[in-house]
């Protein structure tokens, strides 16, 4: 048994479960044990976790204008991968565009869906992917997309603004570009898939 303060980060995630929402507050309580035998504090009065939410509905949101989003990157050859890792072929440019309700003060990022914890700048395959030692990198204005762990802000991904100053709803595009990496040696030939999920959080 061992004493002394210990710290564990937690995040948790609202989900919608119905579309009649409304503002309010809400206490989840549960209780924290060690390894499912023990509790965390000797015992379970002493192991009660009191979360409380308080939580507002925002009318005026964003979304994508296209919710799945699907980029076409071309047939590269290996010997396209002139640096070794590192070395990049088949840049292929896009855009994401967001419908924004009036007066909308909002910002996103991206996670990697093959791996959550990811915080790099590339993307690794998904399953049923044939190729290896290759990812997919996305850049914006040139400068590399790091992916935010677990969908989560402030925690070193990158971070793009969507505001809308208009009392009108309006579309904000934001030009990407996504490209094969090359992540070990050496590369294999087969096919490439990636996916990437964007959250978006209201300021």
């Amino acid at each position: 048994i061992q004493t002394g303060d210990q710290t564990i980060p937690l995040h948790f995630r609202m989900v919608k479960t119905s579309n009649a929402l409304s503002s309010g507050s809400l206490n989840i309580q549960m209780y924290l044990s060690c390894n499912g035998s023990e509790w965390a504090n000797r015992n379970a009065s002493g192991s009660i976790l009191n979360l409380t939410v308080n939580a507002e509905v925002i009318t005026q949101t964003c979304s994508l204008a296209t919710p799945d989003v699907q980029v076409q990157l071309p047939e590269v050859a290996r010997s396209d991968f002139k640096g070794g890792v590192g070395s990049t072929a088949g840049s292929t440019p896009f855009t994401l565009d967001f419908e924004c309700g009036s007066y909308v003060d909002a910002r996103f990022n991206v996670s990697d869906m093959a791996d959550l914890s990811n915080t790099s700048d590339t993307l690794k395959l998904v399953s049923g992917s044939t190729a290896s030692n290759v990812g997919v990198r996305l850049l914006h204005q040139d400068s590399p997309v790091y992916l935010a762990p677990n969908e989560v802000f402030d925690q070193g991904g990158s971070v793009f603004p969507l505001l809308n100053p208009q009392a009108d709803t309006s579309v904000i595009s934001l030009p990407f570009t996504a490209e094969y990496i090359q992540t070990g040696a050496p590369v294999r030939s087969g096919s490439v898939q990636s996916q990437a999920v964007v959250t978006i959080s209201y300021n």
